[in-house]
């Protein structure tokens, strides 16, 4: 094996899993995985991210989005497909733990229906923001 193979081996994540339900959503690549809860917390006072999934030590007024709860939501620009992929992103980088060089392939597996979320979209919706959050491939299980 040579040194570029080795490189791109220890510094790809190759595969991502995707797990989508509800309440929780787990990503897992290799041996690393990841339970966040679908939630993105943004500061009331600008569009900065403050946390993802299960925070609850947050110390400044913060607005609140749950991805998958069927609401409509925006707030100063940032709407429902914007947090998704900044979470997306977040859950990439988490299992990452460094600079992700090589765009992983990205397998979802839809665990809980979210048709009514996403209108019957969320094939599309899941492909696009995985696309713009660093995704090389989509794939659905």
């Amino acid at each position: 094996m040579g040194l570029l193979d080795y490189l791109i081996n220890k510094f790809a994540a190759n595969e991502i899993k995707i797990t989508l339900n509800k309440d929780v959503v787990n990503f897992r690549s290799g041996d690393k995985s990841l339970s966040l809860e679908p939630v993105v917390y943004l500061a009331v006072d600008s569009i900065r991210v403050l946390s993802f999934g299960n925070s609850t030590d947050l110390t400044e007024p913060f607005e609140c989005i749950n991805l998958f709860d069927g609401k409509r939501f925006q707030i100063k620009g940032v709407d429902k497909a914007n947090a998704l992929e900044l979470f997306l992103h977040f859950g990439f980088n988490q299992l990452a733990g460094r600079l992700i060089l090589v765009k992983p392939r990205v397998i979802f597996v839809l665990g809980s229906p979210l048709s009514e979320i996403f209108g019957g979209y969320e094939r599309v919706v899941l492909m696009q923001t995985a696309a713009n959050a660093v995704a090389r491939e989509v794939v659905f299980e």
